[in-house]
C-alpha cells in the first residue's frame, strides 16, 4: 500500500512538474552572452574640455523572471568588462584616458510582450564597477616640427593620477530579443567622482563623473 501511495505520488508530481514547466516556459531563467562597442566621457566638475572616446563592452549575463504580474517582468544582472574614460585637447597637448572596468549592473526590467523568447524591454536600476587597468596617454608636439611628437604613459588607477577603482552609478536598459539572439543599448550615469579632490600646488583638483553609452549584440542560451 505505501508503494502505490509513493508511486502515485511521484506520479502526480511529475505530471504537475511537467505542466507546470509547459505553462511557464515563457518564465524560464534566461541566460546570454554579449558584446559589442561604447562611447564615453565625463561630466559634471572638472570635465571641461572632455570628449568622446570609443571603448568596447563584453560578458554575461542572467535573466530571472517574476511571477508577479505587473509593470516589472523580470531582474536582469550581468558580470561586464566595459571599457570608459575620455579624452582631450589643449595647446596641442592630446591627453586619452581609458578606465577597463569590471561591472555588475543590476536592472529592473519589464518587457513589452508575453514570454521573454521574443519583442522589447526596458530596465533601469545601479550598477557597481571595480577599475581592472588603464592608461593614460599624453601626447605633445615636440617644438619646432609640424609633426613629430612625444608621449608618456601612466597607469590610470596609479598614484600619479590617482582615480579611484571603485564606480557606483545609474544604468539604463533597451533591448530587443530574436529568441536565440538579442541587441541593445546601455546609458550609464556615475554618481561618484572618478577621483577625491586634491591640491597640486596653489590650484585644487576636481575630479569628474563616468558617462557612457554601449551598443550590443548577443546570444541568449
Amino acid at each position: 500500500m505505501k508503494k502505490l501511495i509513493f508511486t502515485a505520488l511521484l506520479a502526480v508530481l511529475g505530471f504537475s512538474a511537467t505542466a507546470f514547466a509547459q505553462d511557464n516556459n515563457e518564465d524560464r531563467i534566461s541566460t546570454f552572452v554579449r558584446g559589442g562597442a561604447s562611447i564615453s566621457s565625463y561630466y559634471e566638475s572638472g570635465s571641461g574640455g572632455s570628449n568622446i572616446r570609443l571603448g568596447y563592452n563584453a560578458g554575461l549575463g542572467v535573466m530571472l523572471p517574476l511571477r508577479s504580474k505587473g509593470l516589472l517582468t523580470h531582474i536582469q544582472s550581468s558580470l561586464l568588462l566595459v571599457s570608459k574614460g575620455a579624452k582631450s585637447e589643449e595647446l596641442g597637448i592630446k591627453t586619452t584616458i581609458e578606465q577597463v572596468y569590471a561591472q555588475i549592473p543590476i536592472q529592473f526590467v519589464h518587457k513589452f510582450s508575453e514570454g521573454d523568447d521574443t519583442g522589447p524591454s526596458i530596465g533601469f536600476g545601479p550598477y557597481l564597477a571595480y577599475g581592472l587597468w588603464g592608461d593614460c596617454t599624453i601626447e605633445q608636439r615636440v617644438s619646432g616640427t609640424s609633426s613629430a611628437t612625444t608621449s608618456v604613459s601612466v597607469d590610470t588607477f596609479g598614484d600619479e593620477l590617482k582615480i579611484d577603482r571603485f564606480d557606483v552609478g545609474l544604468t539604463l536598459t533597451f533591448k530587443l530579443d530574436f529568441e536565440k539572439f538579442l541587441m541593445g543599448m546601455d546609458v550609464d550615469l556615475g554618481l561618484t567622482d572618478i577621483g577625491s579632490d586634491r591640491t597640486v600646488g596653489r590650484q585644487t583638483m576636481k575630479y569628474p563623473k563616468n558617462v557612457s553609452g554601449s551598443l550590443y549584440i548577443g546570444y541568449r542560451f
